[in-house]
């Protein structure tokens, strides 16, 4: 059973996401470094308190499906991300029902943010990019992130977003204190 910061975020799904196709990310939260054995690709060590994950969702059922499956505990990894999963929490969802994936797209976008990086091999087996995990030093924000990908593409695509765990620390900006997404 999920936690239940976790549980209300599946279920707002219910009302945010259908079953449309579209893009998302998952903004995740590493409270410590871990080495993790990821599929075919091997051990990766992660560090970084942040983790950035490009994906799309255009099969049965959509994003709806696809986030509730990056949502909900894990009974077997299927995905690269399922392994990063387990030792990292989801703090937050982006997505865009725009119809063309762009997943790629936003990976490269990312890359502009300041103290990102690639984790190479990651999340993309199935396309031409170098990565779909982004390591950040600090937790990613939407309007900064929309602001990189409108430089790229500006025909205004849309992204929203669904807060999973975490609210904002007090002062200042989220940075890396652990503490602030509980």
């Amino acid at each position: 059973m999920a936690s239940e910061p976790m549980q209300t975020a599946i279920e707002a799904l219910g009302s945010r996401l259908d079953s449309q196709p579209g893009t998302y990310a998952l903004i995740l939260g590493l409270r410590d470094a871990a080495e993790l054995r990821i599929g075919c690709i091997g051990r990766i060590h992660f560090d970084s308190p942040f983790y950035l994950y490009f994906g799309s969702a255009f099969g049965p059922g959509g994003l709806r499906a696809r986030v509730r499956h990056h949502l909900n505990p894990l009974h077997r990894a299927h995905w690269h991300i399922d392994y990063l999963r387990q030792a990292a929490q989801v703090l937050d969802v982006w997505y865009t029902t725009y119809t063309t994936r762009l997943e790629c797209t936003w990976a490269n976008a990312a890359l502009a943010i300041r103290d990102t990086s690639q984790i190479r091999k990651f999340g993309s087996s199935d396309c031409r990019c170098q990565s779909h995990l982004l390591a950040a030093k600090n937790r990613p924000q939407l309007h900064i992130f929309q602001s990189r990908f409108n430089e790229i593409q500006p025909d205004g695509v849309r992204i929203r977003r669904i807060r999973v765990i975490g609210k904002p620390c007090r002062r200042g900006p989220v940075t890396s204190d652990r503490s602030c997404w509980r």
